[in-house]
């Protein structure tokens, strides 16, 4: 990986040395099909780099493309074509196609000399989904009990996605970008994160020791409820936004967190 990097360094310094650099005179679209697709499906992308500027651009420009999956970082360069060089005119474009298996959670990066880039979360159904269920199945919980709904802040689902891995990888709730946390075990799928973590265990059995012991939740080891009031916001600490964080482990499973703001 160390030595393809600094291939692509290398391609991309030459670019850059013969004069191909001006990033205003390219641009890039990118666009993939289908947009909707589950883990393990092929996925086909169509990149696109157009000359917009006034002369011809030789040699072509190179685009590296790189994708990050559950268990692979992949990087690919098309290189510099040799002399004679075709160059790129005024106007024309050039299109690339490639196919790539993609898991639940993926990045996917284009990059252009001049610093043309293309980068997104490229997630299958039930990943990119899961932001937007994990607040709603609060929210449900919390209308059982006549309490208003929490607001999705999703300008801290990234950070929270952060404290997924770092917390799968170091220790529960080593990172927290909120000023609460909850945190789901390692679980098989998505659904068992949103059935059996956020509403059978957090929700309803910890409601049971909630009631039996209301001022001891982060002290009674053998029955918590700490989850249970950050989600009903029971010690009233004016939690008014939630985000979810989701990580795809290197085997497939899923590890989350929600983080709660005020």
């Amino acid at each position: 990986m160390r030595k393809l990097l600094f291939q692509v360094a290398f391609l991309l310094f030459l670019d850059c040395l013969i004069g191909v650099c001006a990033a205003s005179d390219v641009n890039l679209k990118v666009t993939y099909s289908p947009e909707v697709f589950m883990p393990d499906d092929i996925v086909t992308f169509r990149v696109e780099i157009q000359n917009v500027g006034s002369k011809k651009i030789e040699p072509r420009p190179t685009h590296v493309f790189s994708y990050s999956t559950r268990s692979k970082n992949v990087t690919i360069a098309r290189a510099p074509e040799a002399p004679p060089y075709r160059g790129l005119a005024p106007g024309a474009s050039i299109t690339q196609v490639r196919k790539i298996k993609l898991g639940c959670k993926n990045l996917v990066r284009i990059y252009i000399q001049g610093g043309v880039e293309w980068s997104r979360n490229v997630d299958a159904k039930p990943c990119a989904d899961f932001y937007a269920s994990c607040v709603e199945r609060i929210n449900k919980l919390r209308t059982l009990e006549n309490l208003p709904p929490l607001g999705r802040e999703q300008g801290k689902e990234g950070c929270s996605d952060n404290d997924a891995r770092t917390n799968y990888e170091k220790g529960p709730h080593t990172s927290q970008c909120g000023q609460a946390q909850n945190e789901c075990w390692t679980a098989n799928s998505i659904d068992e994160i949103l059935n059996k973590c956020i509403e059978q265990h957090m929700y309803y059995k910890e409601k049971v020791c909630y009631n039996n012991n209301p001022g001891g939740c982060y002290h009674d080891k053998a029955c918590i409820c700490g989850h249970y009031v950050n989600m009903l916001d029971k010690q009233e600490y004016g939690y008014r936004k939630a985000a979810c964080g989701l990580y795809e482990t290197p085997t497939g499973k899923f590890h989350s967190v929600t983080n709660f703001f005020k």
